[in-house]
C-alpha cells in the first residue's frame, strides 16, 4: 500500500476540524481495533496527568464521527494511516500500536515526528496531522476548556478588554 503525502494531506484536509456537539448522537466509522488505535494515540499526545487526557474526553469518539461525516477520500486516508502505524509496530515491536506499553507508545510517535523521513513521510505526515487533530478536537471538549481555564487563566487569545 502506498499512501502519497500529497494524498494524505488532501485527505485530512477534507475533515472537519469541530468536535460534534455533545448532544449530537456519535455515527461510527472505525471498528473497535481501530477505534482503540485512534484512542491509545490521542492518550499518547494528551496523557491523563492532573487533569483528564484525551482518552477521558472522548477525542477518539469524535475523530470516528468527524471521519463518519467526512468524504471518502478523507476516510480512506485516515484508515491508510492506521495501518502504516501499526505496520511499522509490528515490524519494531511484534505488536499493533493499541497492544504496545505506554512508553514505546511514547518512544514510537516521538521518533516518527522527529524525522520525517523515517520510516516514511507518509506515517510521518499521518501522525504529525493526528497530533494537530487531537489537539484541536481536545481543547473543544469541556475537559480541554478546563485544562486551558485551570486555575482562572485565560488564555491570551480570548481575553478582550
Amino acid at each position: 500500500m502506498h499512501l502519497s503525502r500529497r494524498a494524505l494531506l488532501a485527505g485530512l484536509a477534507a475533515m472537519p476540524f469541530s468536535a460534534p456537539a455533545l448532544s449530537e448522537p456519535l455515527s461510527t466509522f472505525l471498528d473497535s481495533r481501530q477505534l482503540n488505535t485512534v484512542a491509545a494515540m490521542s492518550e499518547t499526545f494528551i496523557p491523563r496527568t492532573d487533569t483528564p487526557g484525551a482518552r477521558d474526553a472522548g477525542v477518539h469518539h469524535y475523530i470516528d464521527a468527524i471521519l463518519a461525516a467526512s468524504p471518502e477520500p478523507a476516510r480512506g486516508h485516515f484508515l491508510e494511516g492506521l495501518v502504516l502505524l501499526d505496520r511499522h509496530c509490528l515490524e519494531k515491536h511484534r505488536a499493533p500500536f493499541a497492544e504496545l506499553q505506554t512508553s514505546q507508545q511514547n518512544a514510537l510517535l516521538s521518533a516518527i515526528l522527529t524525522n520525517p523521513a523515517l520510516p516514511s513521510p507518509a506515517l510521518h505526515q499521518f501522525v504529525a496531522q493526528s497530533k494537530l487533530f487531537v489537539a484541536r478536537i481536545y481543547y473543544a471538549t469541556e475537559a480541554g476548556q478546563a485544562e486551558l481555564n485551570k486555575g482562572g487563566r485565560v488564555p491570551a487569545k480570548y481575553y478582550s478588554d
